[in-house]
């Protein structure tokens, strides 16, 4: 949604509060407007979450005022956006934290995917609340063990060798 802004730098809301779902989008665009950094939110909305982000624009209707554009996406825009396309190699999260009063808590957004318990590893969403949980699948758990075990034949090999130079020592 484009959302006007009038000379003094308001919102203009012609008629109601131009479908915005909630007070966090309204302080979205507030603060778009003010010309502060409005980091994206995830909500839920009639048990379904959103995320939405806003960012100050030119006003193409009104060339000589500026405008907040107000991007929202359902849980499976944020999911493509999370997984990507094709088999996933474990479990991908989104965490949002949220600071209230005195409770600091994490939120699971959604999750997509499969993947071992007790195995992940965690990175932050620059500029956001976010970060991307992610926990390897039992098959690649499996692969990234066949591949970091040593040859077993390789190994026997080595054995025998250093038993046949023994010997060999041994008898001289």
């Amino acid at each position: 949604r484009v959302i006007s802004l009038s000379e003094l730098g308001t919102a203009e809301f012609d008629a109601g509060l131009r479908g915005l779902r909630n007070h966090i989008e309204v302080d979205l665009v507030r603060r778009a407007s003010n010309g502060e950094v409005a980091q994206p939110e995830a909500y839920e909305v009639e048990g379904r979450w959103l995320a939405s982000l806003a960012q100050m624009a030119a006003n193409g209707a009104t060339p000589d005022r500026r405008a907040v554009v107000l991007v929202t996406l359902d849980e499976d825009g944020l999911g493509a956006l999370l997984a990507g396309d094709g088999d996933l190699p474990g479990r991908f999260t989104l965490r949002q934290r949220v600071y209230s009063g005195n409770l600091d808590r994490a939120i699971d957004i959604l999750s997509r995917g499969n993947g071992v318990a007790g195995l992940s590893a965690r990175a932050p969403v620059a500029n956001t609340r976010w970060e991307v949980i992610f926990s390897p699948s039992p098959s690649l758990v499996e692969e990234l063990s066949d591949a970091a075990r040593p040859d077993y034949v390789v190994l026997l090999l080595v054995a025998l060798v250093a038993v046949a130079g023994v010997t060999l020592t041994s008898l001289r």
